[in-house]
Formats: structure tokens, sequence, C-alpha cells
């Protein structure tokens, strides 16, 4: 039987997992989960519990492991259209060219879990919080089960982590068509300007 904090670790990848699972981008991602699960899940599980459990030492060394996983995929996001052939073979020798780079962190899984686990804990505050007027990578409602706010822990096992995107992007552009509907009918002018950034990553 595991304790509270084996039980949040296992909820934390739990989510993890279904997250990766939506996105087609962390091809990595997956194959690090596969292996993660394979190679001795509950002693891959017991041996973060009994870091995150001990002292300083034992963190440290712990931390210094995962510290040591990060590294940088760099995949192509778009490729040059001059250079690409009319037709595409296997064993096609022309160079292919990068218009445009995709970088993504290569991490072990303990870290991603880490990471969901200050979500889990920290983060969903500053979810309630501070972010009011944004609509982009919200957390999900159904995080945390309100009937339980008293209890040591009120996370669900609910696969998920955060709201749809394209829920998100319809609340914001009908909350503001209907601002900006109040404004006509209140005979007041209105402007509606959309922005819609392609990269904001500058190398």
């Amino acid at each position: 039987m595991c304790n509270k904090l084996e039980r949040d670790i296992k909820i934390a990848y739990k989510k993890l997992k279904a997250n990766i699972y939506f996105d087609k981008t962390q091809l990595p991602l997956r194959n690090k989960i596969v292996d993660f699960e394979l190679n001795d899940f509950e002693k891959n599980i017991k041996e973060m519990n009994d870091a995150l459990l001990g002292n300083d030492k034992v963190w440290n060394k712990y931390q210094e492991k995962i510290l040591k996983s990060i590294d940088v995929l760099l995949l192509p996001k778009k490729l040059s259209k001059e250079d690409l052939p009319e037709v595409i073979f296997n064993t096609n020798e022309n160079d292919i060219v990068i218009d445009k780079p995709q970088f993504f962190i290569d991490l072990d899984v303990t870290g991603h879990i880490l990471g969901v686990l200050w979500i889990l804990f920290i983060g969903r505050f500053l979810d309630d919080d501070m972010y009011e007027y944004s609509y982009g990578n919200r957390l999900r409602r159904t995080l945390v089960n309100n009937e339980l706010m008293n209890e040591e822990n009120n996370i669900t096992f609910s696969p998920s982590l955060f709201q749809p995107y394209f829920s998100q992007y319809e609340d914001w552009r009908d909350k503001g068509l209907k601002l900006a509907k109040n404004c006509l009918i209140e005979k007041q002018d209105a402007l509606i300007l959309t922005l819609d950034f392609k990269s904001f990553f500058i190398i």
C-alpha cells in the first residue's frame, strides 16, 4: 500500500501521461514514458518518493541525476519549399533545407513528473488567483475535488490537467464579441483587434 506522497506521484504521472497522449509533437517523450513503465515502474515511483522525503544529500543526488538528463531536441518545423522536390522517395539523396527549426526539452520522465507535482500543489493557486483574463493553458476545473477542500489531499485521479485550447479560444472570442456588442447597444464605438503570434521565441 502506497503512502500519500506515492499516491500524489502516481496521480501526477497519470496526468502527465494523459497530457502527452494528446500532444502529437511529443513522440520522444512518449517513448521515454513506455521505457519508464517497462523498467520497474513501482521502483521508479518509490525512488522519487524516497528522494522527496529524504535528507538533503539524498535529494541532491536525485536532483543531479534529473539535471544531467536535460538536453535539447531540434526538429524541423518547416522545410524550405525551394529545395523540396516534387516527389520525395525514401532513397532521395537531395539535401533538405530546414526553413524553421522547432526546439523541445529532452528531460527524464521523473523531471516531468516533478513539474506536474509543482502544478498540482503550487501552480494551481497561481492559476486561480493571477490569471483571470488568461485563456491559454488554463488548468482543468476538475483538477481538485471542491467537496474535499478541507481534506489533506483533494487532487482527483482524473487524467485531465489542462483545459482544451479550442474551448478557451471560443470563450475568449465570444466574450470579446459580447463586450463589443454591448458597446454598440450603448451607442459607443467599438474596435476589435486580434493578433496571432506564429512564433514568440526569438533565436
